[in-house]
C-alpha cells in the first residue's frame, strides 16, 4: 500500500474542508449577488420612468429628460462594477481553492512516492525522486501562475 490510512484520511480531511470553505464562499457571493440586485432594484423604482410628457401618453426615448439619461448611465456603471467586483471575488475563491486542491493531491503523490522509494531498489529510487522532484517543479509552477492569475483579478 502506497498510502497509509492516516494519510488517506488527512487527505480527505483537507479535501473536505476546502470544499466547505469553496461552498461557504459560494453562499457569501450569492449574497452578495442578492444584496447587489436587490439595491439596484430599490434604486431603479426610487428614480424610475419619469413623468409622462405632456403631449399625451408617447413614451419615446427622446422625449425624456437627458438628466435621466445622465443619472441612469452613472447608476448603470455602477452596478456593473460592483458586478464585476463580486465576479472578480468569486474568480479568486475558485483559483484558491484549485490551487489548494491541487496542494493536497501533490502532497499525497508525494508521500506515496516517498513510501514507494523507500521500499525499492536504488535504480527505481533515482527514478522515483526524479518523478517527486518533477511534481514539485510543475506545483510550483501552477502555484505561481496561480499567484499571477489571482494579483491580476481586481477586487
Amino acid at each position: 500500500m502506497l498510502l497509509s490510512a492516516h494519510e488517506i484520511a488527512q487527505g480527505r480531511e483537507r479535501t473536505l474542508h476546502n470544499l466547505f470553505t469553496l461552498s461557504a464562499t459560494g453562499v457569501r457571493i450569492a449574497q452578495q449577488w442578492t444584496a447587489l440586485l436587490a439595491a439596484a432594484g430599490r434604486d431603479s423604482f426610487r428614480h424610475g420612468i419619469p413623468p409622462f410628457p405632456q403631449s399625451g401618453f408617447d413614451l419615446a426615448a427622446a422625449q425624456w429628460p437627458m438628466s435621466w439619461w445622465l443619472d441612469n448611465l452613472a447608476r448603470a456603471g455602477q452596478l456593473l462594477d460592483q458586478g464585476l467586483t463580486v465576479c472578480g471575488d468569486a474568480q479568486k475563491a475558485l483559483i484558491h481553492s484549485a490551487d489548494q486542491q491541487l496542494r493536497i493531491i501533490d502532497s499525497l503523490a508525494i508521500s506515496a512516492i516517498n513510501r514507494a522509494s523507500r521500499s525499492s531498489p536504488w535504480e527505481a529510487e533515482v527514478a522515483l525522486q526524479a518523478m517527486k522532484s518533477s511534481l514539485q517543479a510543475a506545483e510550483q509552477a501552477v502555484h505561481e501562475i496561480s499567484q499571477a492569475a489571482l494579483d491580476t483579478v481586481p477586487s
